[in-house]
């Protein structure tokens, strides 16, 4: 059985963010914690760029969903990598892809602990 992560460290999770042809990313977000925490979102997109946000405060043991390109419209239209970043606490996550017919699959999603990866440069 894999170890128990501490609550209070930085916690960071990964995920595909591909906006482009017909897919339209859908991210579901759990504050685990019994602290309200605000997520940072960090995205790497083809050709390089980095676009930075952050999400509405996630209340202690709430939750939100949204559709990538709504919360981000930076990201509209474009592939790359999203990474969800809290100095505060753990946070869970799940992916989800949906096509034109809504159609559903869910995406990969890496949790790492330490700081975030993607920074701009």
């Amino acid at each position: 059985m894999p170890p128990r992560r501490r609550l209070q460290q930085p916690t960071e999770s990964w995920c595909p963010s591909t906006t482009a042809r017909d897919s339209q990313p859908a991210i579901a977000v759990a504050n685990t914690s019994a602290i309200a925490q605000t997520i940072a979102a960090t995205f790497r997109v083809t050709g390089g760029q980095i676009i930075q946000g952050s999400l509405p405060t996630v209340p202690a043991l709430g939750d939100m969903t949204f559709v990538l390109p709504q919360q981000f419209t930076a990201t509209a239209g474009k592939s790359g990598l999203a990474e969800f970043y809290s100095a505060t606490s753990d946070f869970s996550l799940i992916a989800l892809r949906f096509n034109p017919t809504l159609s559903s699959t869910a995406s990969p999603a890496y949790f790492m602990i330490g700081p975030p990866v993607i920074t701009a440069q």
